[in-house]
């Protein structure tokens, strides 16, 4: 995709989002707890800062729901390894859960574990990271008043973090090519030395 296509979308998909969230949700949480403030007998003008905390805390609180499977304890992720084994009285494919009684069955096991641990602190650092930007972002509107601030903080992480993936992938498609290019040569050398 071109650049200036991706930096569209991207200013598109904020401006969509924070209308909806920060722009129709946070505010109507805000307002009605301002109402609330106001019927249990706070004045109007006092009632304006209470309201906004309590909104960003329920905001915050209801964002955090779909991100609660990142938080499993670590003693309770294990994976099951299975391997294909072919039947011998009907000749089938079949999966069949290893074991571990073999040497190669508990490396396989322990790598498969050890990548599902590795998945899960992923899923917690992105969790973390969305719950902090998502703070970050209702508090520059809360703060502001002005909706204009977190798209502009949204859009510019989001631009940087497109930018950084472009220079890492152009990083790795260079490596790649070289390192094909090293071995369709030594494998072209060897093949020499075997026809010869």
């Amino acid at each position: 995709m071109a650049v200036w296509k991706e930096y569209a979308l991207i200013a598109a998909h904020t401006l969509a989002g924070e209308m909806l969230y920060r722009g129709v949700i946070l505010t109507f949480l805000i307002t009605w707890s301002a109402d609330r403030f106001v019927e249990a007998g706070m004045f109007p003008d006092e009632a304006t800062r209470p309201a906004q905390l309590t909104a960003l805390g329920v905001f915050l609180l209801l964002s955090l729901v779909p991100k609660r499977s990142a938080f499993v304890p670590r003693s309770e992720v294990k994976l099951k390894v299975r391997k294909i084994e072919k039947n011998k009285i009907t000749g089938k494919n079949k999966l069949v859960e290893v074991q571990g009684d073999a040497e190669e069955d508990r490396r396989a096991q322990a790598k498969a574990n050890q990548m599902l641990v590795l998945r899960l602190y992923v899923k917690r650092y992105e969790a973390v990271r969305d719950t902090l930007e998502e703070l970050l972002a209702c508090g520059a509107f809360v703060l502001t008043g002005n909706l204009l601030a977190p798209i502009a903080g949204l859009i510019a992480t989001d631009s940087a973090f497109s930018a950084w993936q472009r220079v890492v992938h152009t990083r790795n498609y260079d490596e790649y090519k070289q390192n094909r290019e090293r071995l369709l040569k030594a494998a072209e050398a060897r093949l020499g030395e075997i026809r010869g």
